[in-house]
């Protein structure tokens, strides 16, 4: 239940959360029958209160949020409870320069715990070692504090956003190339971490029927282990999407690019996944209540990869994309 007070040109809103998730996770196979049977419970209940006040052209928020929440695990390996509790607030501050432009900065810190399959290396049932203790490999939860800097621009056929982050990890919860056994990917507790870049979004109207729309990021990463300095995996420093639509009554044709620079699949840096290009194309006509919807992708056939992995014989495996392939739909809306 959320609860907001309104005054002039102050506005605050407190609120209160909580839920409850229960799964039961069953084995089998066809000549043995079961295989196991275990039960997650994961219980979660949060507080927040967000304070925000305008001032002439300054705009200004605080919010802060309590969250508890735990995960019991009932199945043939016995463990005990795990709780974790986060204290996550966070500021921001924004300036009008005029009607069309606004520049802004906020800073906060938050915390995650880890999920079942981080805690539980990609078993689907939790393993023991030679004592009969449960093997975890994640209980640790991950902190980061985010500051980020931007500036938003519009106009009748114009629209600018672009922002730079920085966000400084403590026990950053990061991929670490590997496949468990239930096929997801594992992931690894890192002490020392940081991720910073930008992001860009643009669209430009161009007379009647053309507009260009762009959504673009840098992004510059390191992990630091002891003496060691290396980049995390599946992280490209450049993302780049450009489209072009064409709009007449209710006709819509666009033709999207999308181009990915290449991200390393291991820890030592040694292997990679490739950067590729993407074009698609999307045609769609709208009439009364239905749209009729032609999408056609990877126009080019472009044979490329977007994760793979090390294996254990030490030889890169990769995740083999969709070649030119297209599909239909129709929508009605009510």
């Amino acid at each position: 239940s959320n609860y907001t007070f309104r005054r002039n040109n102050l506005s605050w809103t407190t609120g209160i959360h909580a839920n409850k998730y229960s799964r039961q996770h069953i084995g089998s196979e066809n000549s043995l029958g079961q295989l196991y049977r275990n039960t997650g419970n994961k219980n979660e209940a949060s507080l927040f209160t967000k304070i925000s006040f305008k001032l002439n052209r300054l705009s200004f928020f605080a919010d802060i949020q309590y969250r508890y929440t735990t995960f019991e695990y009932v199945g043939s390996v016995p463990l005990d409870k795990f709780q974790w509790q986060f204290l996550n607030p966070k500021v921001g501050v924004s300036f009008d320069v005029n009607k069309n432009a606004t520049v802004y900065y906020s800073a906060g810190n938050s915390g995650r715990e880890p999920t079942r399959n981080d805690m539980f290396g990609g078993s689907d049932d939790l393993l023991s070692d030679s004592t009969g203790n449960a093997m975890i490999s994640i209980s640790s939860p991950e902190y980061v504090v985010d500051h980020e800097l931007g500036v938003r621009l519009k106009d009748k056929n114009f629209v600018f956003n672009f922002n730079v982050y920085y966000l400084d990890f403590k026990n950053e919860i990061v991929l670490n190339g590997k496949f468990g056994p239930n096929g997801l990917a594992l992931t690894n507790n890192v002490g020392k971490s940081f991720r910073t870049g930008a992001e860009l979004n643009v669209s430009y109207k161009l007379g009647k029927y053309f507009m260009l729309v762009n959504n673009s990021s840098f992004n510059y990463s390191r992990i630091k282990e002891q003496s060691e300095i290396f980049s995390p995996i599946l992280t490209p420093p450049f993302i780049v999407n450009q489209e072009v639509i064409y709009s007449l009554k209710g006709l819509s044709i666009s033709i999207a690019a999308r181009y990915q620079h290449q991200s390393f699949i291991d820890f030592a840096n040694t292997s990679l996944v490739n950067s590729y290009l993407l074009l698609n194309t999307r045609c769609a006509y709208d009439f009364e209540a239905f749209q009729v919807a032609v999408c056609i992708n990877n126009l080019t056939n472009a044979k490329y990869f977007n994760n793979g992995y090390v294996d254990f014989d030490g030889m890169n495996k990769y995740f083999v994309q969709a070649p030119l392939n297209f599909y239909s739909s129709i929508t009605y809306s009510f």
